[in-house]
C-alpha cells in the first residue's frame, strides 16, 4: 500500500464528504461568477451551462442542457415572479438572471435534506432574488402534489417552470389543477422530461381536466413539453 493510500484511510469519511462538498462549491461559485458577467444570451450557450451542469453535481436528475437554454431565454424576458416546481442547477440559473432583470423566483421543493442543501448553496451564492419553499407532497385524491397552503404565490405568474415533483403518484399532474383552482394565472408551463414514460397520460389529464393544450419539442437529449391552460374555458378541479 502506497504511503498516499494509506494517509487516505486513516482520514474518516466526513471530513473528506465535507473537502468534497467545499471543492464542489467553490468550483459552482467561480462559475457562478463567470455566468453574472456574461450577456444574456451567452449565459444560454450549451458552454456556459454544460458548465453549471458539471459544477452543480447530481447531473442525473438536473435538466439537461436544451431545457436550461429554455429556462435562461424564459428567464431574461420575465417580469415578476416565476414558479420553478423542483429545485437545481435550474434554480442557480434563474436566481442569476431574475437578480438582472428585477424578477422574483419561488421555488417548491418536496425533499427537506435537498432542501436544507439547496438553501445552503443560494445563501453563500448571495442569489437573493430566489425564495425557496419547503413543500412536501400532498394527497389531492387522483394525484400527488406540492402542500403549497403555506406558500404565498402571486395571483398572476411570469413563468412556470416545471422540472417535479420526483417520484409522486400521478407524476407532475398536480401542476394545472392545483394552480388553476387557487385562480392562479400563468401563460404556459415549460416542462421537463416530455419523453418520460408517464409524461402522455399527464398530458392527456391536463388537456381533458383543465382544458389544455400542449406542444411537445424533440431536441437532442429529450423533449421539452410548452403546456397552455384553457383560459376562460378551464373548469375547476375541486382540488382541496
Amino acid at each position: 500500500m502506497s504511503v498516499y493510500a494509506a494517509l487516505k484511510r486513516l482520514v474518516p469519511s466526513p471530513v473528506k464528504r465535507s473537502v468534497r462538498s467545499e471543492l464542489r462549491f467553490r468550483a459552482l461559485s467561480r462559475c457562478v461568477t463567470r455566468l453574472e458577467k456574461l450577456s444574456d444570451e451567452a449565459v444560454a450557450s450549451v458552454a456556459s451551462l454544460r458548465e453549471l451542469r458539471t459544477t452543480f453535481g447530481n447531473e442525473g436528475f438536473s435538466g439537461d442542457c436544451e431545457f436550461l437554454a429554455e429556462v435562461a431565454k424564459r428567464a431574461s424576458r420575465a417580469r415578476g415572479t416565476i414558479l420553478e416546481c423542483g429545485s437545481g442547477a435550474s434554480t442557480i440559473l434563474l436566481g442569476i438572471l431574475a437578480a438582472r432583470h428585477g424578477s422574483r423566483v419561488l421555488t417548491l421543493e418536496q425533499d427537506v435534506g435537498w432542501y436544507r442543501a439547496m438553501s445552503r448553496d443560494l445563501r453563500r451564492l448571495r442569489l437573493q432574488s430566489v425564495d425557496l419553499h419547503y413543500a412536501p407532497l400532498r394527497d389531492f385524491g387522483s394525484f400527488e402534489w406540492y402542500d403549497i397552503d403555506g406558500v404565498d404565490i402571486p395571483s398572476k405568474l411570469a413563468d412556470v417552470i416545471c422540472d417535479g415533483p420526483f417520484a409522486a403518484r400521478g407524476y407532475r399532474a398536480g401542476l394545472l389543477p392545483v394552480l388553476i383552482d387557487r385562480g392562479i394565472r400563468f401563460r404556459d408551463a415549460l416542462c421537463d422530461d416530455g419523453d418520460a414514460r408517464e409524461a402522455p397520460e399527464m398530458l392527456e389529464y391536463w388537456a381533458e381536466h383543465c382544458g389544455a393544450q400542449y406542444e411537445l419539442r424533440q431536441g437532442t437529449d429529450g423533449i421539452l413539453a410548452v403546456v397552455t391552460p384553457g383560459g376562460q374555458a378551464i373548469q375547476r378541479s375541486g382540488v382541496a
